[in-house]
């Protein structure tokens, strides 16, 4: 066994246990098993959610190989859509780039969940004046090290993205949890207006 299926065999595991009747239903009809991944936040939590991620994704590509499919039992399993909060909205962004980017196995050093945590710590989520670009919000964390470093890492992966992913068009929905800075106003009724920095909006 070659180390990339070391690492997954537990994830194996793991997808084995998704709901059986649809497993079953789409081994019947040839279909992809539509899956949604909701990715918690946490800081530096999300750095070890991003190898978690990793796994998963690489599962749901590799169940494309009819070689797979026979050894585990399982049908084609198809990332439909991703969603988080906090740090689990920068995995959800980069589980649908590594969905769409390879079907090949990419190994966990390789991908963009190692190349963006991995250099990614407290010195560079707090202020510091290495990078000088000016954060246009107000936050706890800046973003200065993103918008010098990472930002071109993730872009160069979103421009060398193939047509098609392993499941046909690459067309991901992210879900992103984000707060107001100044709270909202929402009429309850006639005179009465409630305070709120949760809101919905598509782009």
């Amino acid at each position: 066994m070659n180390s990339f299926w070391r690492r997954a065999s537990g994830l194996l595991v793991l997808v084995a246990v998704l709901p059986r009747s649809a497993r079953a239903q789409a081994r019947r009809d040839g279909e992809h098993v539509p899956v949604i991944l909701t990715l918690s936040g946490g800081v530096s939590l999300g750095s070890y959610e991003a190898g978690v991620n990793w796994g998963l994704v690489e599962v749901f590509k590799q169940t494309q190989r009819d070689s797979l499919r026979t050894a585990w039992n399982l049908p084609r399993y198809r990332l439909s859509a991703a969603t988080g909060a906090s740090a689990g909205n920068i995995n959800a962004f980069l589980a649908a780039i590594e969905w769409c980017r390879t079907a090949r196995p990419t190994p966990p050093d390789s991908s963009l969940f190692w190349k963006i945590w991995v250099r990614t710590g407290f010195d560079q989520l707090f202020p510091l004046a290495r990078y000088s670009q000016q954060d246009t919000t107000r936050a706890l964390f800046s973003r200065r090290y993103f918008h010098r470093v990472l930002f071109d890492t993730i872009a160069a992966a979103m421009r060398a993205l193939p047509a098609s992913a392993p499941s046909g068009a690459c067309a991901i929905p992210i879900g992103v949890t984000i707060t107001r800075v100044a709270p909202d106003t929402i009429p309850i009724s006639s005179g009465i207006h409630a305070l709120t920095q949760r809101y919905a909006a598509t782009v």
